[in-house]
């Protein structure tokens, strides 16, 4: 007890825990805080991810082939993306109505990034080389996720790979929208004309 009052009579400067300065104590929390929320975020993108896999297989194969195929396009749609989403929910939030439309669009965009996130991650898991992973998409997408997981605790660095990947991720469900829309609209019109 009188140890305990000792340290918060002390200056913060001379606080120690096991020998560690408070600094420390203080730099593996936020660290640890860190890898906690992110492994959450991990988790939720796992779901999603198989979810959507299962439920929508075309759309899930159309993002895939984004991302595979024409990555740097993928990357200047996210980024365009990202940069009109902005904007457009400035306005919204602006004009004090469109507040609800707002947070409705800002949440799609977290699940379209998400979505973007696990199939990138899915992509990953399907070019590492190990044997157990061959057909198995859901193994792939977990050892994809790992492993964007372990790039993004790199410092600096890691986060902004990160960023790229969901920068690319949300670029290619946006390709994904825009091919599925003209695909349809391509359908309509063969139909109609005589």
């Amino acid at each position: 007890m009188n140890d305990f009052l000792g340290l918060l009579a002390a200056s913060p400067s001379d606080w120690s825990l096991f020998g560690m300065e408070l600094e420390w104590i203080l730099l593996v929390i936020v660290w640890a805080c860190v890898f906690a929320a992110k492994a959450v975020a991990c988790v939720l993108v796992l779901c999603l991810g198989w979810y959507v896999r299962q439920t929508w297989p075309e759309f899930h194969e159309r993002v895939e082939d984004g991302i595979r195929e024409r990555p740097g396009l993928s990357l200047c749609a996210g980024a365009l993306t990202q940069l009109a989403l902005g904007i457009v929910t400035s306005v919204l939030v602006l004009t004090i109505v469109g507040i609800p439309l707002a947070i409705l669009l800002v949440t799609l965009s977290i699940v379209a990034t998400a979505l973007g996130v696990a199939v990138l991650a899915e992509v990953i898991g399907k070019r590492l080389p190990m044997a157990s992973l061959r057909e198995h998409p859901e193994r792939q997408l977990v050892m994809g996720l790992a492993v964007v997981l372990a790039v993004s605790l790199i410092p600096l660095l890691g986060d902004a790979l990160l960023m790229l990947a969901v920068i690319a991720g949300s670029g290619a469900v946006a390709m994904a929208i825009l091919s599925a829309h003209g695909a349809r609209t391509a359908r309509r019109e063969s139909v109609v004309t005589y």
